[in-house]
């Protein structure tokens, strides 16, 4: 019996232990779909909230198409039952693409999670409803929690659109924790004691005491002449045109890490969201090599080659300006030959982000 029992605990925790974890959090992975006709693969982002069995929160999808970066963002909502989590599209907020977007065409995901290791995933379909003028569409997705909020494409997007507060998990994560400021303790002093005066004897002289003349008591009287201060000289400051100008004044963030195998990479640089404005400089070891460009939608390509020696090879990239919704925030895409890969980027006017490439050993 004691052995029947421990058989149904070692089935039955984890079972408990999955079905509990809470849904509110970054999910970031791939959507596919079915199709053979459209894209199959996209860049798909989920930032849910999960409160009383009910499910809501933002989704963004980009794809990238002939060097030109297409992205839809939709605020959603959803429901739990038991294992199973289905939500749906409750509005497109924020969209690239070109012509007027449907409204009428909704998008439903069902998924299940699951925990592999020390990381959960979500593992569902999808399907869109038929309209008079679309037919319906069906595929799958395939995310993962994402606890660095950093690593997100969802949020500075939300961020531009001023919607990023809506989310609770994420403002709490970009509020610094109070500073607790402790009162320096201080050493009591023993209470002072006033000296005691000695009688002083007083000698009393006969002969008068002789007095100064009034004339001799008087002060004299000392005349100056008011001076005027000078006017402070103020010298205009230098503005400097220079692509980078003040790069050495700015901190590096912490780099993110790219191993690489070819002897050149072409790098393509997109705006990440709505297009503000956002210009940049990228440095390759200190050099300029892309000079004050602005972000768009379409790439902003450029092709690197690193010596045969060279293990390891710093990218800066410089934020010119804020563009109109700080930071300086973009998409930067690695072609290694066959391989690809994509970073999420942000700069402002007091630290650069930076990239290094490291070469892989065979």
């Amino acid at each position: 019996m004691r052995t029947l029992h421990l058989l149904f605990l070692l089935f039955i925790i984890p079972a408990i232990s999955q079905a509990q974890h809470s849904l509110t959090g970054l999910w970031a992975g791939t959507l596919t779909n079915d199709s053979t006709t459209i894209r199959r693969e996209q860049t798909f982002e989920l930032a849910l909230t999960e409160y009383k069995g009910k499910v809501y929160g933002y989704s963004r999808s980009s794809f990238i198409v002939h060097d030109t970066l297409f992205y839809t963002m939709k605020r959603i909502k959803g429901k739990i039952d038991g294992d199973v989590c289905e939500i749906k599209d409750d509005e497109i907020i924020s969209s690239n693409f070109p012509g007027r977007t449907d409204k009428g065409v909704k998008m439903t995901i069902t998924f299940r999670q699951r925990q592999e290791d020390t990381t959960w995933h979500i593992d569902g379909n999808w399907k869109t409803n038929q309209t008079k003028k679309y037919y319906s569409i069906s595929g799958g997705i395939a995310l993962r929690s994402e606890k660095n909020l950093n690593n997100s494409k969802i949020f500075p997007h939300l961020e531009e659109l001023g919607q990023a507060d809506d989310v609770a998990f994420y403002k709490e994560y970009k509020t610094p924790p109070p500073v607790v400021v402790t009162k320096p303790r201080t050493e009591e002093k023993a209470p002072a004691t006033k000296p005691v005066q000695q009688p002083v004897a007083v000698v009393k002289k006969d002969s008068p005491v002789a007095t100064a003349p009034e004339e001799e008591k008087k002060a004299t009287a000392v005349v100056t002449t008011p001076t005027t201060p000078a006017k402070p000289v103020t010298v205009p400051a230098i503005v400097s045109t220079a692509p980078a100008a003040l790069v050495a004044e700015r901190i590096n963030s912490t780099p993110q890490i790219v191993e690489f195998k070819s002897d050149s990479l072409v790098l393509a640089l997109y705006d990440n969201g709505e297009i503000d404005g956002d210009t940049v400089s990228l440095l390759l070891n200190g050099e300029v090599i892309l000079a004050k460009q602005m972000l768009k939608a379409t790439a902003l390509k450029k092709t690197i080659y690193i010596p045969a020696g060279s293990e390891e090879t710093t990218l800066v990239l410089y934020a010119e300006n804020l563009g109109k919704y700080p930071p300086n925030t973009g998409l930067l895409v690695i072609h290694d030959g066959e391989e690809t890969y994509q970073l999420r980027f942000s700069a402002d006017l007091k630290q650069n982000a930076a990239v290094i490439f490291r070469r892989k050993k065979n």
